[in-house]
Formats: structure tokens, C-alpha cells, sequence
């Protein structure tokens, strides 16, 4: 068994078991760790099988949440195609407590804004649209890199941050999502965001919550897992200390879930064959458990993590 990465405590507890691994919590910083370690080799073939979701080439997405997320920041960012003043100031009302599930960030005009781990570009693509002008990306994988460059303007490198060459203090925001579950130090990742960025800079995080009540009930189900490409996995109690001790203030913590990854567990889960009351569970209507996801996230138990954070220097 391998020391923690972040307190280097040894000691740890099963937090669950898996066919050929386990998920272990470090008894130092609770700190949740794969054991053990995937090899290089085992990530290189999930990472470039081709069928990794990031290597399909990306779009401007449609449909309810996008439309949402679209009036949600031409209400909160002045972008070309933001709305008139009057309403937007209608809007800013009606749609304030969505804001925070739509990049709760403020916009970053001129700003140089860096992806990391961008995969296809999605996120640039959107970027982009919203009026971003400095945009860059890291992503390792060659084939999800290449199609970020064929669908955005971003600086798109493949490369993972230190070995990047991107020059020091000069992002104003930097953006891992659904990232920092896939390093093997989340602690160096943080403390090397930091001095990326300029003063006062912002970082957005999110990462899957393995103190939701989904990862609770779905157990090895559950879709945040995804072995063995998610290295840790966090709850606000082991993740607070380390966003902080990287030198961040945070300013915003929330819990999120999105009803289509909410379905990817219920699907998994039910080809599980559960029995006795769970099999009860089971023969309701995928749309029974939609109550149930909004109730998590109302409790601070939904299935993602979000954060923004400035560079903290005082």
C-alpha cells in the first residue's frame, strides 16, 4: 500500500472494495486513493482507445440546459450578444440561483483563460462564442487535442502544465473541470495552478463528490467512479484542506448533479440485479428518482463538487 500523495500517512481504511482494486481513505486526511496505482500503461489504453468520449469532435450543444446556461451569461457576462439593459436587469433576477451551476465566474474579457484538460475543446468552443479572446488549452491525449484545434482558435498544447511552457502569474482564470480526480497529486496540480495565475486570479473546480448520496446508494455503480482513470476521488472534508493549503480563498462551494449522469448509475446499477427492497427501487421509473437528485442537492449532497477559488497572496 502506498503512502497518501498529499500527508503522506500510510494508514488507510477500505472505503470500498472493487473486483481488482479498492478505493482506500487515508486516516490522516481522509483523502480518498485507488489502490493500487494504475500503471501508465493501463491509463494509455483507456486515455487513447478511441472511444474516450474527448476524442469526438465538439459543438455548440443544444437543448434545456444549454439554453439555460446560454441566458444565464448573456444576463451575467457582457458579451457581443449580451441582452439590452433593461433586460438584463429583469433577468439578473428571475435567474440569479441558476447562476452559480453555469460557470460562476466573472467574465474574463481580455483576460488569458486556460482549459486544463480540455479535451475536444467543448468548453474553448463555448468560450469563444461567449467573447473570450485569450483562450489556451492542455490536453494530453493527441486525438482530443487535435480535434480542440481544429474546432477553436485556443493555444491548444499536449502537454500537462509544468512541462507546458507557459509563462508564470499571468492567467486570470483557469478552469479544471473534472480534472483533478485524474492527477497523481492533487496537491502539486493546485500549487502549480497557483502560480500560474496573476494576482487575484480566479480558479474554477469541479470534481465528482464522493459524499454524495449517489456514490453513497450506488456503491460500485456509481458513474463518478470511472476506474481506473479517477486516481482520488474527494468529499468537501478531504478537498477544502487541500484547495486551501494550495494557497486559494475559496469563494464559492456548492453540490451539483446533472439528471443525465444521474441515469448512467441508475442504468449501471439496475444490470447489477439488486435484490430485496433495492429491487423495489429498481422497477420505478427512471423519472421517479429526478425528486430525489434535486433533494441531494438541496441537502449539499449532489454528485459533483463546484468551486471557485481566487490566488490567494495575503
Amino acid at each position: 500500500m502506498s503512502a497518501c500523495v498529499h500527508c503522506g500517512t500510510v494508514a488507510a481504511t477500505v472505503a470500498l472494495a472493487l473486483d481488482r482494486r479498492a478505493l482506500i481513505r487515508c486516516t490522516g486526511c481522509h483523502l480518498v486513493r485507488l489502490d493500487p496505482v494504475p500503471t501508465p500503461a493501463e491509463l494509455s489504453a483507456v486515455y487513447d482507445s478511441g472511444h474516450y468520449y474527448t476524442t469526438e469532435p465538439p459543438s455548440l450543444r443544444s437543448g434545456l440546459g444549454a439554453r439555460l446556461q446560454d441566458l444565464v451569461l448573456r444576463t451575467f457576462w457582457n458579451y457581443p450578444e449580451a441582452l439590452p439593459p433593461l433586460a438584463r436587469v429583469a433577468a439578473s433576477i428571475a435567474l440569479r440561483p441558476l447562476r452559480a451551476r453555469f460557470l460562476p465566474v466573472s467574465f474574463p474579457g481580455d483576460a488569458p483563460v486556460l482549459d486544463i484538460g480540455c479535451g475536444n475543446g467543448q468548453r474553448l468552443l463555448e468560450l469563444e462564442r461567449y467573447g473570450c479572446s485569450a483562450l489556451f488549452g492542455l490536453e494530453p491525449t493527441v486525438g482530443a487535442a487535435e480535434q480542440a484545434r481544429r474546432a477553436t482558435r485556443a493555444d491548444i498544447r499536449t502537454a500537462f502544465l509544468d512541462d507546458a511552457g507557459l509563462p508564470r502569474g499571468h492567467f486570470g482564470l483557469v478552469i479544471l473541470n473534472q480534472v483533478l480526480e485524474h492527477v497523481p497529486s492533487p496537491k502539486d496540480t493546485l500549487a502549480s495552478i497557483h502560480a500560474h495565475l496573476r494576482p487575484g486570479g480566479t480558479l474554477y473546480l469541479t470534481v465528482p463528490n464522493f459524499g454524495s448520496a449517489e456514490a453513497g446508494f450506488f456503491g460500485p455503480s456509481w458513474s463518478g467512479l470511472q476506474i481506473p482513470e479517477h486516481l482520488h476521488h474527494f468529499t468537501e472534508s478531504s478537498l477544502r484542506p487541500i484547495v486551501e493549503a494550495a494557497g486559494f480563498r475559496i469563494t464559492l462551494w456548492r453540490t451539483d448533479s446533472v439528471w443525465s449522469v444521474t441515469r448512467m448509475s441508475l442504468k449501471t446499477w439496475k444490470q447489477s440485479a439488486p435484490e430485496g427492497w433495492r429491487a423495489l427501487l429498481a422497477a420505478l421509473p427512471a423519472l421517479a428518482w429526478l425528486p430525489l437528485t434535486v433533494a441531494a442537492d438541496l441537502v449539499g449532497r449532489g454528485q459533483m463538487l463546484r468551486i471557485v477559488a481566487t490566488r490567494n497572496d495575503g
